[in-house]
């Protein structure tokens, strides 16, 4: 119905399906439509998970290059002694 509104009609009266999907994205990203989320509740819940964990992740890991870096340090003052 969209797609007629639209004028998105090929030969022998048929729906541009394509052009009219173009049409919705592009409307979509530019909110033409409105503030619309394509995500469930629990998708956006499972996402804030993924994050959380990957930013532990990501501190546990800075913590342990510093504590290298630490070490390495002792170690070098240790060898000018």
């Amino acid at each position: 119905m969209a797609g007629r509104n639209r004028g998105c009609v090929r030969a022998g009266n048929q729906v541009d399906t394509y052009r009219m999907s173009e049409i919705l994205i592009n409307e979509l990203r530019s909110a033409k439509i409105g503030r619309i989320t394509l995500e469930t509740p629990a998708m956006t819940e499972a996402e804030e998970i993924v994050v959380a964990e990957q930013r532990l992740a990501a501190e546990e890991k800075k913590k342990a290059k510093e504590e290298e870096k630490r070490l390495r340090r002792l170690k070098t003052r240790k060898n000018r002694k």
